[in-house]
């Protein structure tokens, strides 16, 4: 199963409105299923170190530490040119 980066980003803006529900609803709301919602979560924390919790009174996920998921592209350097680097020979050894 392949994690939906759209979904990840709709339920870290739930998870930091603490507005997600139990699981049940939460899951309803996010048009899933309990199973998808919880492989969803788990892989947000092993993927991103999401902290999220469960507050069993107030019913909803939380972040233990404040915080927020980014999905994006990270440029190395403004002057990296992808045009100007060596690419790999057939061997695997790179050329100037």
């Amino acid at each position: 199963m392949r994690i939906d980066l759209n979904r990840v980003s709709t339920i870290d803006f739930l998870i930091r409105h603490k507005s997600t529900g139990c699981p049940d609803l939460f899951a309803k709301r996010l048009s899933i299923s309990k199973r998808t919602l919880h492989f969803t979560l788990s892989h947000m924390k092993d993927i991103f170190n999401a902290p999220i919790e469960y507050n069993r009174h107030k019913k909803t996920y939380f972040y233990a530490e404040e915080g927020y998921v980014i999905i994006s592209f990270k440029r190395i350097s403004p002057s990296f040119d992808a045009h100007s680097q060596p690419t790999p020979n057939v061997d695997g050894n790179y050329s100037g």
